[in-house]
């Protein structure tokens, strides 16, 4: 094997390491970009669920989940403090609604029981204007984030499109340019 054969095979090997270098670089970034909104998103969910959890609201999720696996929910309302200062068809009216399905949020179902001490938009009455502020921007930023480029995860056709891609950079395009300029070449010395 003579030299120039020799320079050629290292340029290409090179070329190949700095491919699947940069694919495993663009690789990490993606996966920490989505695990980074992943924890995001979890965050502002905590954050979003401390503002949900007052009273009734939170007795009354639970009835509704209690109500789910239990046949006698009467003793469950009679050992709850909260629950047991609301008369109990109210009570099961409220698990009916939240169990039809015809509403798309709790808010909704909330804005039909002002017994609970919920207004018309589904609030409660001690949630301030700047609870509600706070938890409008949550759920825009959960949007923003779920919107974003890197949300979604990495399918392994991406993967293999993203080398696909990288690969034909590198080899695909400067090929096509050696032949371009090759050409060129011969044409000039004809």
């Amino acid at each position: 094997m003579n030299k120039q054969t020799k320079k050629i095979i290292a340029r290409e090997f090179l070329w190949t390491l700095a491919s699947f270098v940069l694919f495993l670089i663009i690789f990490y970034l993606w996966d920490s970009f989505h695990n980074k909104s992943l924890k995001q998103i979890e965050k502002i969910e905590e954050e979003k669920s401390k503002i949900e959890q007052f009273e009734p609201y939170k007795s009354l999720m639970a009835l509704v989940t209690y109500s789910e696996s239990a046949d006698n929910i009467d003793s469950y309302i009679k050992d709850n403090v909260i629950l047991s200062k609301f008369d109990k068809q109210v009570l099961l009216d409220y698990i009916a609604t939240i169990n039809s399905g015809k509403y798309s949020n709790n808010r909704e179902v909330n804005s039909k029981f002002p017994e609970f001490g919920f207004d018309k938009s589904g609030l409660h009455k001690n949630f301030t204007e700047q609870d509600l502020e706070i938890y409008r921007n949550h759920k825009k930023d959960i949007e923003n984030i779920q919107a974003s480029f890197f949300y979604s995860s990495i399918s392994g056709s991406d993967i293999f499109g993203l080398l696909f891609v990288i690969l034909f950079f590198t080899f695909g395009i400067r090929y096509l340019f050696f032949a371009i300029k090759w050409s060129i070449k011969q044409l000039k010395e004809d």
